[in-house]
Parts: C-alpha cells; sequence; structure tokens
C-alpha cells in the first residue's frame, strides 16, 4: 500500500515538473513576441527572471503549494501553477509589463 502512495506522489510531483518546464517555454515564447524587450533568464532550477530596460520580475516555484511565486521591487503574489500555462504565462507577463 505504502509504495502505491509513493508511486501516485512521484506520478504526480512529475506532472508538476511537467508543467513548470512547459511555463517557462510558454514565458520565452510569449516574451519573444511581446513588444517589450524582455530577457528570461533561468537562474536556478525553479526559479527564472524576467528582465527589461527598466524593471525585473523574479518567479520561484513552490512544488509543496504547487504555485509560482512572483516578486517585483514593489509587490509579490502567488499563482497556481495549472495545465494551462499559456494563460499563467500571459498573465505574468501582463503583470510585468504594466509595473
Amino acid at each position: 500500500m505504502s509504495s502505491t502512495i509513493g508511486s501516485e506522489k512521484l506520478r504526480r510531483g512529475s506532472g508538476i515538473m511537467d508543467n513548470w518546464h512547459s511555463l517557462e517555454l510558454e514565458l520565452q515564447k510569449q516574451a519573444a513576441l511581446s513588444d517589450e524587450i524582455i530577457e528570461v533568464t533561468f537562474v536556478a532550477e525553479f526559479q527564472a527572471l524576467l528582465v527589461s530596460r527598466n524593471k525585473e520580475m523574479k518567479l520561484t516555484y513552490l512544488p509543496e503549494r504547487n504555485a509560482v511565486r512572483w516578486e517585483t521591487d514593489r509587490e509579490y503574489g502567488f499563482e497556481r501553477l495549472s495545465e494551462r500555462t499559456e494563460q499563467l504565462a500571459a498573465s505574468l507577463l501582463k503583470r510585468f509589463t504594466r509595473g
């Protein structure tokens, strides 16, 4: 029984990691299409940095919460990481460019 629980956690964790990697790819794709020049850098396994000429946003994936923490110099928040990484990437980039 415990092996079933362990394999379920592993499968679920693997899916979450896939979502984080999908978000990384989607951020790069959408940043490339943006009117503003945005550099997307992956500084660690679970961290990304969005940088433009005059601002930056740090993204940190929190596996235990299945969420992405975003942080600018003025505010921070959390967004749930789901299968809809395109929408999350668009939301994060919109928040980044408006600030």
